[in-house]
């Protein structure tokens, strides 16, 4: 990866909403080179977090420029592409705790460096993702909600149809998970 994060957001978010999206990024930039991206399945470890959002920024950008025609047919911008691949895993920032049984010198099956911090798990993953960015003012709209709802694809809720910037989000992200899982 030849960028950060940071680069993503300065470079292609519209200026309206480029300051309000900064401040949630540096209130978050720690966590996110803390965290996990999961514990089981795909970038299981310290920092995960920060490079799995990385990788689905870049993917979908790809993906964005490989089709860009088609997808300005749909009135799917590049700023929102950037700003969802990097909201849409927010949630997991402290979803999980340590786990005091993981030992890195001993092999254990299934005994991972995290586990699932259960009195934080208290609303869905996209209703997360939708307070997180309130609170730092940033309101999404019906298109980029509809790629929250969808952004992990089997593991989403069914809940209407999937939309082409939905379909950019959950790509990023099936690729970034696949390439990367155990």
């Amino acid at each position: 990866m030849k960028n950060d994060i940071r680069f993503y957001l300065e470079k292609y978010l519209h200026e309206n909403l480029k300051e309000k999206v900064l401040k949630l990024y540096e209130s978050v930039n720690d966590d996110l080179n803390f965290w996990p991206a999961s514990i089981k399945y795909h970038h299981n470890f310290i920092g995960g977090l920060y490079q799995h959002t990385l990788e689905v920024i870049e993917y979908a950008l790809r993906m964005y420029d490989a089709f860009e025609e088609e997808f300005k047919k749909k009135l799917v911008l590049k700023s929102d592409v950037v700003l969802l691949a990097f909201v849409h895993d927010l949630e997991k920032i402290g979803k999980y705790v340590e786990n005091k049984d993981y030992n890195s010198e001993e092999f254990k099956p299934n005994v991972y460096e995290f586990k699932y911090n259960y009195s934080k798990i208290d609303m869905n993953d996209c209703a997360q993702v939708v307070r997180i960015c309130a609170k730092y003012g940033i309101i999404l709209n019906d298109r980029q909600l509809n790629a929250i709802t969808f952004a992990h694809g089997g593991w989403s809720l069914d809940k209407g149809d999937m939309l082409s910037l939905a379909a950019i989000i959950h790509m990023a992200d099936l690729f970034s998970i696949t390439i990367n899982a155990k």
